[in-house]
């Protein structure tokens, strides 16, 4: 069985504004499962995903006997699936999947500029739902209101804050008009491990535009599963 790539279903669906969630397929009261997963491998014959619930919790391996089709996905790929697990969920066994799309940032380095270059470094406003940590990863998902073809949607990391305790990493969004514009839910995954490597650094700072219309931000341990927000 092939896997289809539904982004307009995952990014239209407001059910999905969770860092994961679970729901019961109709008729049935198997738990259904969405989760941020790393491909591992990709075969003719299934493929294999490694995942973790948060921060550094075990790390499970699911295995599908399904093959992703095309060429949108490869390894390394950090995507999000809707799923049910036959071991149950963030343990390693089998898993069937019903849609898988791609996510902002793929796992790929979050890269390091210079925010005094940026046109718009704080990007257009979004209402977050959670920023966490799996491992190396870091991971959001918020709700915005956009084309499903937005401009803009990523994480850049403040060259200038790099050897700080805590560097500062900015999600910078800019939405795109059209006529299937609407109130959207956008998951987004970057590697920081570069940056966690560095020494002395003991997690991260994300800030991001807030309907508020100030520069709220998250903060991220490198050693515990719990985010930390500034006390006002």
């Amino acid at each position: 069985m092939k896997l289809k790539n539904l982004l307009a279903a995952f990014v239209a669906a407001v059910i999905l504004f969770t860092t994961s969630c679970n729901t019961s397929e109709p008729g049935t009261g198997t738990q259904i499962y969405i989760d941020i997963v790393t491909v591992q491998s990709r075969t003719e014959t299934g493929t294999t995903f490694t995942c973790r619930k948060e921060a550094d919790s075990p790390l499970a391996t699911y295995f599908t006997s399904q093959v992703i089709s095309g060429n949108f996905l490869k390894e390394g790929d950090r995507i999000l699936i809707q799923y049910t697990a036959d071991q149950g969920r963030y343990v390693s066994g089998n898993i069937n999947v019903f849609a898988a799309t791609t996510t902002a940032g793929a796992g790929a380095q979050v890269p390091e500029e210079d925010f005094l270059l940026l046109p718009n470094p704080k990007g257009s406003v979004v209402t977050m739902n959670s920023v966490w940590r799996t491992g190396t990863y870091l991971n959001a998902v918020f709700l915005a209101r956009s084309a499903s073809n937005y401009k803009t949607c990523r994480m850049v990391a403040d060259q200038t804050t790099l050897n700080d305790e805590y560097p500062v990493i900015r999600i910078i969004f800019e939405p795109e008009t059209g006529a299937d514009e609407s109130n959207y839910a956008f998951y987004m995954s970057y590697s920081i491990s570069q940056i966690l490597g560095r020494p002395g650094v003991k997690g991260v700072r994300v800030y991001y535009n807030d309907p508020s219309q100030k520069q709220e931000y998250v903060q991220i341990e490198a050693f515990t599963s719990e985010p930390i927000r500034p006390i006002e």
